[in-house]
């Protein structure tokens, strides 16, 4: 058992870590990526401006011992290291536009 409480196994499919739904709807739009890092309480969470194929083959590299490291950018272009024997999971999704402020419902903006 590693210090989380989970069980960690040193390799898993990738097709359990980044899933078989990516489409190609997403191509063209910002990608959120979550990492999972093993003996970490927090996951690495980042919107990528790479395709989901992109991130795919990437993490599929670098999990199938092409590479000790996955090296992701983000939409900001900071680059993100991870070493590859230390990622629990992948998960791979269509970012969310973030909305900053309060909105004005439709009673509060008539004016009287």
């Amino acid at each position: 058992m590693a210090a989380t409480g989970f069980q960690h196994t040193h390799r898993v499919s990738t097709s359990l870590l980044v899933g078989a739904s990516i489409t190609e709807d997403w191509e063209g739009t910002g990608v959120e990526v979550k990492i999972g890092i093993t003996d970490s309480p927090r996951e690495l969470v980042f919107t990528s401006a790479q395709t989901p194929s992109e991130v795919e083959a990437l993490v599929s590299a670098a999990l199938g011992k092409d590479s000790d490291v996955l090296g992701l950018t983000d939409d900001k272009g900071r680059r993100f290291l991870v070493n590859s024997d230390k990622i629990a999971y992948v998960e791979i999704g269509a970012a969310d536009s973030r909305r900053v402020g309060f909105g004005i419902g439709s009673g509060a903006a008539k004016s009287g």
